[in-house]
C-alpha cells in the first residue's frame, strides 16, 4: 500500500511539470493573430503600411542617400584607383613597422636604464652591508651612479 502511494506520488509530481509544458490548442502557430499595436507590415504591400511608414519616409530616404554617396567599394575600383588604394595600403603598413621599430628601440632603451638601476641599487646594498660591517672605505665611498651600470 505504501508503494503504491509513493508511486502515485511520483507520478503526480513528474506529470504535471510535462503538462504545464504543452501548449494549448489556441497556440497553434500556424493561426492567425491579433496584429500588434505598431506593426510595421513589412511583408504587407497595402495601404496600412504605407501609412505606418509614412512618418519614417524622410528617415529612409536620407539613409539611402548617404549610402549611395559612399565612396565605391574595392570590387567597383578602377585600375587607377586600385594601384592608389594599394600604395595607401603599402605605405601604412611601412609606417606600423617602423613605429614597431621605434617602440621596440624605447623598450629595449628602458630595459637596460631599468637594470642599471638595479645593479647600482645592488651595489650600493653592498657598499651599506660593508659600511655597517666596520668598513671605513665602504662607508667614504660615493654611492653608485646608475649611469655607470648603463650598457
Amino acid at each position: 500500500m505504501k508503494s503504491a502511494f509513493l508511486a502515485a506520488a511520483a507520478l503526480l509530481a513528474f506529470a504535471n511539470p510535462a503538462v504545464a509544458q504543452t501548449n494549448p490548442p489556441s497556440a497553434d502557430p500556424g493561426q492567425p493573430r491579433t496584429p500588434l499595436e505598431q506593426d510595421r507590415g513589412y511583408d504587407k504591400p497595402d495601404p496600412r503600411t504605407d501609412a505606418i511608414n509614412a512618418p519614417n519616409e524622410a528617415a529612409r530616404a536620407a539613409a539611402n542617400a548617404e549610402v549611395a554617396a559612399r565612396p565605391p567599394s574595392r570590387a567597383e575600383m578602377n585600375p587607377a584607383a586600385q594601384a592608389q588604394y594599394d600604395a595607401d595600403l603599402t605605405a601604412y603598413m611601412e609606417a606600423l613597422r617602423t613605429q614597431r621599430r621605434i617602440v621596440a628601440a624605447d623598450e629595449r632603451l628602458y630595459d637596460r636604464r631599468q637594470r642599471a638601476y638595479a645593479d647600482a641599487m645592488y651595489v650600493w646594498r653592498l657598499q651599506a652591508a660593508d659600511c655597517r660591517a666596520g668598513h671605513r672605505t665602504a662607508c667614504n665611498a660615493p654611492s653608485p651612479n646608475p649611469a655607470d651600470f648603463f650598457e
